[in-house]
């Protein structure tokens, strides 16, 4: 890969490459900031920067609309200059047929290109493509797979971590079904940063309290739900929400239940889907529905929807509710 030192102007891209990456990734987050950042650096010809601000491309995290043909473009030039993770990227592209044509070949050329390259996550990738193949049916290398994902795993790998967890859990592969190697997996992939990867700790607790319920878990199981929330990650929510309000553990506090139902609301906007919403809302209509319909109204103006259309929700969560009863 090419370095900071073989760029004309090396100390500029630096700094705007660096700067980039606070907006991105500090405490004050600025998308828009750092996909400005980082369009500077590419300009003036940073690759890792051409990398980022694809990426920025291609979410609109620059507060424009999500662009692919030209994130495409810049993700190329950093391709070209051999930033393993755009190679990643570019691969992923490849086999899935995302944006350029799909070429499943080339893409597993360019993923273990990645690899070699130094790709970390490249490695659970095609671990994952061979996972998927053999769920498909086809015969795959479980030596591969593992040695693969082990190998990452070493390297710090969270992703590695929960998808060994996955494995061990479901006996995917051939593998013997072992839930305390996948507890320990999933419990790993958090500590390693996945905090989601909590919710699978907390949900492989829960399921053992239902078959033997033990006082000593409750705490645990709550714990691990609040570490998979801290990421935003919304069925944990849900699973807090349905844990204060339905009593499942003798915890009913309704007063919990509502902050975390208006912030799940509140806080997930588009990314929302109103099945998850549905759920929720069949879940909690024990509260008082006037209170509940005042919250309601502020959702349109988070999901981008009319009033009638939320009005038509909490009527088909009534139905269900009194359906469940």
């Amino acid at each position: 890969m090419r370095d900071f030192a073989d760029v004309e102007g090396s100390q500029i891209l630096r700094e705007e490459y660096d700067k980039g990456l606070e907006f991105l990734k500090g405490k004050n987050k600025d998308y828009k900031k750092a996909t400005t950042c980082f369009r500077k650096a590419a300009v003036a010809g940073n690759p890792l920067a051409s990398y980022r601000f694809a990426i920025c491309l291609s979410l609109g995290l620059g507060g424009k609309k999500p662009d692919d043909q030209r994130a495409i473009g810049w993700l190329l030039k950093a391709v070209d200059a051999e930033v393993a993770e755009a190679v990643r990227e570019y691969a992923l592209c490849l086999i899935n047929g995302f944006v350029v044509r799909q070429d499943t070949v080339k893409g597993l050329e360019y993923l273990n290109k990645a690899i070699e390259l130094g790709s970390s996550q490249a490695k659970v990738d095609l671990a994952d493509y061979y996972i998927s193949l053999n769920e498909s049916g086809n015969t795959v290398d479980t030596d591969k797979v593992e040695e693969l994902l082990s190998t990452a795993l070493k390297e710090g790998n969270a992703k590695a971590a929960n998808l060994l967890g996955v494995i061990n859990g479901k006996g995917m592969l051939g593998f013997t079904e072992n839930a305390d190697k996948a507890f320990e997996y999933f419990k790993q992939a958090g500590e390693l940063g996945l905090d989601k990867a909590f919710f699978n700790v907390a949900y492989m607790l829960d399921e053992k309290y239902k078959a033997n319920p033990t006082e000593e878990l409750v705490p645990q199981i709550i714990s691990y739900y609040e570490k998979a929330k801290s990421s935003g990650f919304l069925a944990a929510y849900q699973e807090l929400i349905f844990i204060y309000c339905d009593q499942i553990y003798g915890l009913c506090d309704n007063v919990k239940a509502k902050m975390l139902f208006v912030f799940t609301v509140l806080s997930a906007r588009k990314h929302l889907t109103f099945h998850r919403l549905l759920i929720i809302l069949t879940k909690t209509m024990l509260w008082n529905t006037q209170w509940l319909s005042l919250q309601l109204l502020q959702i349109p103006l988070q999901l981008n929807t009319s009033h009638l259309t939320v009005l038509v929700l909490l009527q088909k969560a009534l139905w269900l509710k009194v359906k469940m009863f």
